[in-house]
Formats: structure tokens, sequence, C-alpha cells
């Protein structure tokens, strides 16, 4: 492999940890082989794991609001519905976790298997953390909700991840 001449350590040492051919170097500006496909496929993956998670959450939360949280946990919940500014920098950010330790590993191995473990353990520890903490500090936070907002959140995330990798392979092919 033949280095460009003004190429720094950062980008040898990127350039082997990331497994990509360094094709150029000037200055600050450095240009790896297939890193623009790279970036579209984490765009798309991003983008797609989001709408999927997004719809499944949804239905859960569309069906089990009345169901589970207004009977269990209705006192802490806001009159009218829910804070829209925290709920979408939720959303991003949670998406944004789950493409680095998800979505993003699986694209990188192929293997669905990748996205939905990962996905559904990241789901798992996130939304246990959240309940736990509830449960031990909150007045009113049950157990119910406790064990069936982790169970949830575990299928969840795993779901949305496997979807997310299943469509950015679907649409960009598998050796993209």
């Amino acid at each position: 492999m033949a280095w460009p001449s003004r190429c720094g350590i950062a980008e040898l040492v990127y350039s082997y940890l990331s497994g990509l051919t360094l094709v150029a170097s000037f200055g600050n500006f450095t240009v790896y082989e297939g890193e623009f496909e790279m970036l579209v496929k984490y765009i798309v993956g991003y983008i797609a794991t989001g709408i999927a998670f997004a719809v499944i959450d949804s239905v859960w939360l569309r069906t089990m609001y009345t169901r589970l949280y207004q009977p269990e946990i209705g006192e802490l919940l806001m009159k009218g519905g829910f804070r829209m500014g925290p709920a979408i920098i939720f959303y991003l950010l949670y998406i944004l976790g789950t493409m680095i330790f998800a979505v993003g590993p699986a694209l990188l191995t192929g293997k669905w298997q990748t996205a939905l473990i990962w996905g559904a353990l990241m789901g798992f520890f996130c939304y246990m953390t959240y309940d736990l903490t509830n449960y031990a500090t909150l007045k009113v936070w049950s157990t119910k909700v406790t064990i069936l907002d982790i169970i949830w959140g575990t299928f969840l995330t795993g779901s949305a991840s496997l979807a997310g990798f299943w469509i950015t392979q679907a649409l960009l092919g598998k050796n993209v």
C-alpha cells in the first residue's frame, strides 16, 4: 500500500483501524477510499432506523398510554400531552446511539444479528437505567411500568436496529 507523501500519524492510525485505504492527504484534508459510500450508508441507516423506531414506538405509546401509563403513573404525566422539543432531542440522540452501538457495526460486518443483539442490549440497558432510577426515586413509579417498559425498550431498540439495517441493505446493497 503506497502512502501519500504528506501523511500524518493520525491518518495512518485511522486508516489502519477503520480498514479504509488512505488515498490523499492535503494539510488538514484527508480522503479515504470508500469514505463517501460509508457516509451515505450511515445517513441512510440513521434515517431508516429513526423512522422504524418512531413508527414502532408510536404504536406502543398510542396503545399503552391509557392502558398502562395513565393508570399506573398518571399523576406524573403532563396534562394534554408531552413536550415536543425534549421528545425530538431524545429521538435524534437515541437513534445516534443506536447507530454507533448496533446498526453501524452491523453495516460494517454485514450481519443482521449484530444489529438485533446489540440494539436489544442497548435498549435493555438504557430503558433499565431510566426505569430502575425512577422506581428507586419516585413514589408513584410502579413495578408493572418498570418491568413492561424495560421489556418494551429491549424489543423496540432491537427491532428498530434490525429494520434500519435491513432497509439500508435493501436500498444500497450489501456491498456498499
